[in-house]
């Protein structure tokens, strides 16, 4: 996407640090969970090392549309 910012597998590798240490105090982090699992989709389809911005691409597949710059609804 952009080039630039936090790559996915970065994300992913932090964030299982994040809920390691959130159950090891029992915290419950949702929203956490949520976000690694958005990554780990990402990663999964190929963009590892791509911009953290490409998480539009999650919402891209679960909606069946692609985002393009200028596109406008009819």
């Amino acid at each position: 996407m952009l080039g630039v910012g936090f790559a996915p597998n970065l994300h992913i590798k932090d964030l299982a640090n994040v809920l390691d240490t959130g159950h090891g105090v029992e915290a419950p982090l949702p929203l956490t969970s949520l976000v690694r699992e958005m990554m780990s989709v990402l990663a999964g389809d190929g963009f590892a090392s791509e911009d953290h911005s490409s998480l539009v691409k999650v919402y891209e597949k679960l909606a069946g549309i692609e985002l393009r710059p200028g596109a406008t609804q009819d």
